[in-house]
């Protein structure tokens, strides 16, 4: 009774469908109890576009209410609907699940393969497949039942789409699965595509912590869940993170990664709470570090090492003893980088060799992920604007993150070449193709990708300038200063070469600046009150520093103190708080603290023409945020340390020519920051002495400075070439 004529395949598979139509009608004649033959005259309507005809025809095999004839009915249209997908008619195969699926709507296996042609169609979004019923079909099916291979393929494809469903969709199937690794490493990896690479953030973070129910203790995809809420800025679920990932920390080399999370994620947004004990633990574990050398370093510490160091620089100010540190620390990072790089390293050495040749022009690299709306981008674009095309090749290396219009004004269209990449092995090999003989990294600690690649030594003179303090990476030849950003035994204890530059590090040609918006009255403030600015954010804000500008507003009176915002709003309250609780010790009423809210850069930087002096941190200065307010003729008061970032003030007023505001002692600074408030004279004579350099001071020549870098490469070469002689 169920005999079909072999030949029904080759007709579908041809393509053929009214010889086939005919052919089915002739034998149903002389048979019209075949069922198996409606079903393929039903689908052969359908093909046709006969669709009340396939319809009614097929309605005739439901009425049979014969079990074997309906799950035949729908294994036939599962296979056209698969032949239809192979000729990629996706919509007639699309239309074919769809009779599959009111037939049986809780059919797993149909239901992905509908969601992939959706997919494929453009039609899917979250409310498609809230409507498809996935979920549930996923959840009142054994295990068994799903096909493995359609689940693993489909469901990656899914993931691609951020929708809110995905995260049910996800706890379902990993259920169904008994936590299937292979389908738990399908999550974690989209989840790092779509949530971090494509800023789906939240989404990432949701997806991540469904697999980690099943790895509790896998510290990988703690790490993923932290850098997810780290993009979003959600700083209570940070701290949370970081928390959880300190406690399934085995060795020390974990609780150290750990607790520089959780200081990312409280100090840096001004919860202090126990900073002093979580800072011990934290120095006493990095001091150690070296001990674990022959450790096997999972690759995400081993890759942030460097990074983990740069803490050392806001709580103290003790460059004698942190440098050791960072250098040692630095070293092992060198070596077990090169170790991961091994036969990459070991292939470039038997196909290149240095060129020590005297050169007419010299090829210089900029390695940085900063070249955008950032301090880096910001005060760099002036070297690269100014030097001298004749002389040099300027080629960008920039690392994967955010290319933005300032990217594209300043750098991509105004260098030899430009690239961006998003591998070490590629950024290594294309310097290295490209035979520049100066490369020059601005990232610093800030940035793992680029020390990386230093210590790879893709050029044969390296140079750090400008990130942060230099890293004691080894494979770095010189570090980029002045006379006065650091003290003249600095080399004792750097392992880099000290290179001082004849007047300043850093020059700029000015800011861009909007029209003021902010006034005195919006905030409550008499027009007569002297306003202090407080421009840092972060980790700059050091609790200590806070209560010496608190002792300061309790001296002048009629005074404020402004302090720059945080898009978060959690952020903003921490600092709030910080400061509030601070100024109650200090008997400062805290109604004379304003918190300002976020806003745009070049909007920032008009609005500070409300200011009357700036108080500097410690021991961390500000750098561009100082830079903005001289240009702007705005005193300063800043707290002359030793390390590289507490002297930042120290040299930009040295190269302006005023001394008024430099403070060698925390007497010294509430000294100043009193006088500066009290003496509208003293105001005058610094806000003239600040208008005049503009005719005079290096600070704001970007051209010399560039004139003064390109003698320092020459130097730099030609010592190079001494050496190689």
């Amino acid at each position: 009774m169920f005999n079909v004529d072999n030949s029904i395949d080759d007709f579908l598979q041809n393509q053929k469908y009214q010889e086939l139509q005919e052919l089915l009608e002739t034998k149903l004649e002389s048979d019209p109890d075949n069922l198996i033959s409606y079903i393929y005259l039903g689908l052969v309507y359908f093909l046709l576009d006969k669709r009340e005809e396939a319809q009614a025809t097929w309605f005739l095999i439901l009425m049979a209410e014969d079990e074997f004839a309906s799950t035949k009915l729908i294994k036939i249209l599962d296979q056209e609907a698969h032949r239809q997908w192979k000729f990629n008619n996706y919509q007639l195969s699309y239309n074919l699940r769809e009779i599959i699926k009111d037939n049986n709507p809780y059919l797993v296996n149909n239901l992905l393969l509908m969601a992939e042609l959706a997919i494929n169609l453009k039609i899917i979004n979250n409310d498609y497949l809230v409507n498809l019923s996935l979920v549930e079909a996923i959840k009142n099916t054994q295990k068994k039942d799903i096909d493995t291979d359609i689940l693993s393929s489909v469901f990656a494809q899914i993931l691609d789409f951020p929708f809110l469903i995905n995260i049910d969709l996800a706890a379902a199937i990993l259920e169904n699965q008994n936590g299937d690794k292979n389908l738990l490493q399908i999550i974690s990896n989209k989840a790092h595509q779509v949530g971090l690479e494509n800023n789906y953030l939240y989404y990432g973070a949701e997806l991540t912590k469904i697999c980690l129910q099943y790895q509790p203790d896998n510290l990988s995809l703690i790490k993923q869940i932290y850098k997810c809420y780290n993009g979003a800025e959600d700083f209570h679920k940070l701290e949370e993170t970081a928390l959880n990932f300190i406690k399934y920390s085995t060795n020390d080399v974990e609780k150290l990664y750990g607790i520089y999370l959780l200081m990312r994620g409280t100090v840096q947004v001004g919860k202090w709470d126990n900073y002093f004990d979580l800072y011990q633990k934290y120095f006493s574990l990095l001091s150690q570090l070296e001990l674990h050398e022959n450790n096997n370093f999972e690759g995400y510490i081993e890759y942030m090492l460097v990074s983990i160091c740069q803490f050392l620089l806001y709580f103290n100010d003790t460059p004698k003893i942190n440098r050791k540190v960072i250098n040692k620390i630095s070293n092992l990072y060198q070596k077990l980088t090169r170790k991961r790089y091994t036969e990459l390293l070991e292939n470039q050495l038997s196909s290149t060799q240095n060129n020590t040749s005297v050169k007419k022009k010299l090829k210089i690299g900029f390695l940085s992920e900063a070249l955008r709306v950032n301090c880096v981008g910001i005060l760099s674009r002036w070297l690269i604007q100014y030097i001298d095309r004749d002389k040099y090749d300027i080629y960008i290396y920039k690392i994967k993150g955010r290319e933005d219009f300032f990217t594209n004004q300043w750098f991509k269209n105004k260098v030899t070449q430009y690239y961006c990449f998003d591998e070490i092995k590629d950024t290594y090999e294309q310097i290295k193709k490209d035979e520049i003989d100066i490369l020059m990294e601005l990232d610093s600690f800030t940035h793992s990708f680029t020390n990386a690649v230093m210590t790879l030594k893709p050029a044969p003179i390296q140079v750090s300038w400008l990130g942060l303090d230099s890293t004691g990476i080894p494979a770095v030849d010189y570090f980029i200063v002045d006379s006065h950003v650091l003290p003249e035994n600095a080399s004792q204890y750097y392992r880099e070469k000290i290179w001082r530059l004849p007047h300043t590090y850093i020059a700029v040609d000015g800011f861009e600046v909007n029209t003021p918006s902010l006034k005195k009255e919006s905030l409550g403030i008499s027009n007569s009150a002297i306003i202090y600015l407080s421009l840092q954010t972060g980790l700059k804000r050091h609790p200590e520093y806070i209560r010496l500008q608190m002792k300061i507003l309790r001296q002048v009176a009629d005074s404020y103190f402004l302090v720059s915002g945080y898009k978060n709003e959690l952020s903003m309250n921490n600092i709030k708080n910080l400061f509030t609780q601070i100024a109650q010790q200090e008997g400062v009423n805290p109604d004379r603290i304003k918190f300002l809210p976020y806003m745009p850069l070049q909007d920032y930087r008009a609005n500070l023409f409300i200011g009357d002096v700036v108080l500097d941190t410690y021991p961390f200065n500000g750098a561009t945020t100082t830079l903005d307010a001289l240009w702007l003729n705005i005193p300063l008061v800043t707290r002359v340390g030793q390390q590289f970032h507490s002297r930042q003030g120290y040299t930009f007023l040295q190269n302006l020519g005023i001394t008024e505001g430099m403070a060698y002692t925390d007497e010294e600074y509430i000294q100043w920051g009193v006088k500066f408030g009290t003496d509208e004279e003293l105001r005058k004579k610094v806000y003239w002495k600040l208008k005049e350099s503009k005719k005079t001071s290096p600070l704001w020549n970007g051209k010399q400075f560039a004139k003064e870098m390109e003698k320092a490469y020459q130097q730099m070469w030609a010592i190079y070439l001494q050496g190689n002689r």
